[in-house]
């Protein structure tokens, strides 16, 4: 008799590596990231910012999450990550249980085998980085979103973004793509609970940064917009971190408009905005180049950006514009010939599986939505496997698909 598989082995499956990882590897000391200062911000001050300075930066899920689970385990970093590891282990449940209504009972075990053993989603889930969460929230609205039957199942898949959007604003596209499905499809009042539930869950956010500043997203997109569009930003990407050029911004904010970086937040970020507007727009070609390549990079196998970077590493731009990085640490050749294999044949099975469900297009929407969408925002700002990460479910999915179906007919 076979060992049980359900929701329960599939939060044990996800949870075995990731504990492993935690306990074997050595573990990257989180202070000074931005993430664990805010969440250092709400324990000491109870504001989210850095240095008791309230900010309107960063959304606030995440922050507020690690703040909970730094006071839960005594500001232990390793149980931090069990916490984590254990609050993902709820989304590989809710990812079983989406892919046997999906698909059947043989896809659901080989897309949670794949997802629990992911060498990428491995590592990330034992760093204090979003991933894990925002990959669990994505997977809940998709769930709730694929089986809509109704205004109040509308309603519960909004929320669902809505506290999705809480943790990462780059899923406001995914939303948009699934309100113009459900009007497209005349569900008319399906798009409306689902845009209201999502918009009751974000209004918080949204009054607390009004009352702040003026605006109502994190007001970072206009800098994240600049350092993937800027005379540089071709040299640096997919090569390396485009936080290096955060210098290089620091000093264009000082150099022509010193008085922004004492004002409110949206005003320098708004400078940024219109800084990257300006290039992309006296440079149209190469910014369509870009764009492109940036579908390119989100899709590839390696690891992007290609080199790793710490807190030594610095970009040096000469007089005639080259761009010089230093300070480069290595990169383990085993993470990257396995990440590049698995990934490999990941997109390859994700392209037969999306082949072999052409005919089920309409139920796997949401999943299009949200690869596009994620898709999308690393074409317009920049492409990083770790902003690609939340959505390698959907491949997963597809992959498992394509391997299902050729099991069957071995």
């Amino acid at each position: 008799m076979g060992l049980p598989f359900n929701a329960v082995t599939a939060a044990v499956l996800f949870c075995i590596p990731r504990l492993a990882c935690l306990w074997l590897a050595p573990q990257e000391d989180p202070s000074g990231t931005y993430y664990w200062e805010l969440s250092e911000g709400l324990l000491r001050w109870g504001v989210l910012g850095s240095g008791g300075v309230p900010s309107t930066g960063y959304e606030p899920l995440y922050p507020a999450f690690l703040a909970a689970a730094r006071w839960l385990a005594g500001d232990s970093l390793r149980w931090v990550m069990v916490l984590q590891v254990a609050l993902g282990s709820l989304g590989a449940a809710c990812f079983y249980r989406f892919c046997q209504r999906q698909a059947d009972e043989p896809t659901a075990r080989i897309a949670v085998l794949l997802f629990c053993f992911h060498p990428y989603l491995v590592r990330q889930s034992a760093s204090a980085i979003e991933i894990t969460l925002v990959a669990t929230l994505l997977i809940a609205a998709a769930c709730w979103f694929s089986r809509i039957d109704g205004v109040r199942g509308a309603a519960i898949a909004g929320a669902a973004f809505g506290v999705t959007l809480l943790a990462r604003a780059a899923v406001l596209p995914v939303l948009v793509m699934c309100l113009a499905y459900l009007a497209w499809k005349r569900r008319y009042a399906q798009a409306l609970a689902v845009a209201l539930g999502a918009a009751l869950v974000v209004l918080p956010m949204a009054l607390r940064n009004h009352a702040m500043d003026g605006s109502l997203l994190p007001s970072r997109g206009g800098l994240n917009l600049y350092v993937g569009n800027n005379a540089y930003a071709g040299q640096v990407i997919p090569g390396y971190n485009t936080d290096l050029l955060q210098e290089h911004a620091d000093a264009l904010a000082r150099q022509e408009a010193p008085r922004l970086l004492e004002g409110p937040e949206p005003a320098l970020d708004a400078f940024y905005r219109d800084k990257a507007v300006e290039w992309m727009a006296g440079h149209p070609l190469r910014t369509l180049q870009l764009k492109l390549l940036n579908v390119a990079y989100f899709f590839s196998p390696r690891i992007v950006p290609y080199h790793a970077v710490d807190a030594g590493s610095r970009l040096a731009i000469a007089p005639d514009g080259a761009v010089r990085v230093e300070g480069i640490p290595d990169r383990s050749a085993l993470v990257e010939w396995g990440h590049a294999v698995f990934c490999g044949l990941l997109l390859v099975g994700a392209l037969a599986g999306a082949v072999l469900r052409r005919r089920q297009a309409g139920r796997d929407a949401v999943l299009y939505f949200m690869l596009l969408g994620f898709a999308a925002v690393c074409a317009l700002f920049f492409p990083a496997t770790r902003l690609r990460a939340p959505v390698e479910f959907v491949l997963v999915f597809f992959a498992a698909c394509a391997a299902a179906r050729c099991l069957r007919r071995a």
